[in-house]
């Protein structure tokens, strides 16, 4: 019983300080908990590991929206969305670019075509391709 609350109090503090270190506006983490969404469909498969590490960035942003709210948002804001994540500063672009791809990983297999539509999907809302190859660099 008492590891429950422990495990409560941790999380809290890794979003208290998850949170002040980027500092993303509620519309912000909507938008990237949106995109994510969109990033991990892109294929017509939304893999269970996909749905564990998207609730987990939920998690790190204080969001749990239903896959209905999701395709909802996505829906009716997808331009608003797309202009909220260009408008990012640069250690947010950077979280978000490491973030993309960690979902596109978190299958356990990246194809390429996977891979061509993050790129795509980067560059389309304003990411510079520069930025996009030189935080997969950082990753491998």
């Amino acid at each position: 019983m008492f590891s429950f609350f422990r495990k409560s109090n941790k999380n809290a503090v890794l979003n208290e300080s998850f949170n002040k270190l980027y500092g993303f506006t509620q519309d912000q983490k909507t938008a990237i908990l949106v995109s994510l969404y969109e990033v991990a469909n892109s294929d017509d498969e939304f893999h269970p590991k996909e749905t564990e590490y998207h609730r987990k960035i939920g998690g790190y942003l204080g969001l749990n929206y239903s896959a209905r709210k999701l395709k909802d948002l996505l829906a009716r804001d997808r331009d608003r969305i797309y202009k909220l994540l260009d408008n990012m500063n640069e250690s947010q672009k950077d979280w978000y670019v490491i973030t993309v791809l960690g979902m596109i990983y978190s299958d356990g297999t990246i194809i390429q075509e996977e891979l061509n539509h993050v790129i795509s999907f980067l560059k389309g809302i304003g990411f510079s391709e520069e930025r996009i190859r030189r935080n997969m660099v950082n990753e491998q």
